[in-house]
């Protein structure tokens, strides 16, 4: 982590940025914070997903077909 910080440039400005919340003062109301938009990120991403799948379940679906050629029978 510290290679991250020390030797790119997207690293420096983000302890730059980081450094005056992560005090002993606020730190915990800091961490639990980002761990809680970290959860709400993941969260979003999983809905994605799973939109994505359902959609992709739903336009993919032959209109008008009986259903035992849905499931692989032979009329």
């Amino acid at each position: 982590m510290s290679l991250l910080v020390s030797r790119t440039r997207f690293g420096r400005e983000f302890w730059q940025i980081t450094r005056p919340c992560l005090n002993r003062s606020g730190s915990l109301k800091i961490v639990l914070f980002m761990l809680f938009i970290l959860v709400l990120l993941l969260t979003e991403i999983r809905l994605n997903v799973l939109n994505t799948f359902f959609y992709n379940g739903l336009y993919s679906a032959p209109a008008g077909t009986p259903k035992r050629r849905l499931f692989g029978f032979s009329p």
